[in-house]
């Protein structure tokens, strides 16, 4: 599983240490050109399943 950046379009590899979560929700940085990259929670029944959004 990749993640792809929505500024460079560059895909990087999932890794479960580099997600982050703040006051503005969670994200993980692209590691080519540092976007922070916002992810939402989409899991039901207390599962975390994490999809990336396009803004």
């Amino acid at each position: 599983m990749n993640w792809l950046c929505v500024r460079c379009h560059r895909e990087f590899p999932y890794k479960p240490e580099k997600i982050g979560i703040d006051d503005f929700g969670i994200y993980v940085f692209c590691p080519y050109c540092n976007r922070r990259n916002e992810l939402i929670n989409i899991g039901k029944d207390g599962r975390t399943v994490l999809l990336q959004t396009s803004a």
